[in-house]
């Protein structure tokens, strides 16, 4: 009885918790460093204002499935995109992600990926304005891994054994220098 009692209460939370849409429109960004913009879904970003220009979307991933976002780099290529826990926005708002716990961020301009804090690590090739950047959050269990493709092509697991920071992971974009863009132009759950 106990257990059916604690399987009804779980169930209950995560049909309460509110995640980003699983069909429907693509949560359209248009970020550039002059003040980062927002259109299409008001709701799906959040964002910081000062030092580097972080946006997180508002709800976490689903849980138990794979997610899909694309970025398109319109101009520039000073972009950091990842994922992580949802951290203080004061305290992201002046760092870069995968500087703060519990984030993963591949920077376009190096091709390094920093995770948590802790010193970067090669990962790929620079990007270029007119690159495509794929980033994909596997949330299925034995999976929990992100990785990274480049204008269609994989650039392999940038980080696994995601267990450790929970179900609530959020996907988040920052730009650092004047003029550069970046939109996000797909957005597919599976």
């Amino acid at each position: 009885m106990m257990k059916i009692i604690m399987l009804m209460f779980m169930l209950s939370l995560a049909l309460a918790q509110e995640y980003l849409p699983k069909e429907g429109n693509v949560p359209f960004c248009d970020a550039y460093t002059d003040g980062i913009a927002r259109s299409g879904d008001s709701d799906f970003w959040r964002y910081g204002t000062k030092g580097w220009k972080n946006i997180i979307s508002s709800y976490p991933v689903r849980p138990n499935s794979i997610t899909k976002i694309t970025f398109f780099q319109v101009i520039g290529n000073y972009f950091m995109i990842g994922c992580g826990k949802l951290p203080d926005l004061s305290y992201m708002s002046s760092r870069y992600i995968g500087q703060f716990a519990n984030s993963l961020g591949f920077h376009t301009i190096s091709g390094f990926k920093y995770n948590n804090g802790l010193l970067p690590t090669a990962y790929s090739s620079a990007t270029a304005a007119g690159d495509k950047i794929t980033m994909t959050i596997d949330l299925r269990p034995f999976k929990k891994t992100v990785s990274f493709a480049k204008n269609g092509l994989s650039l392999g697991i940038a980080l696994g054994g995601l267990n450790f920071w929970g179900d609530d992971i959020y996907i988040m974009v920052g730009i650092f220098m004047p003029g550069h863009r970046i939109k996000v132009i797909d957005y597919q759950v599976e």
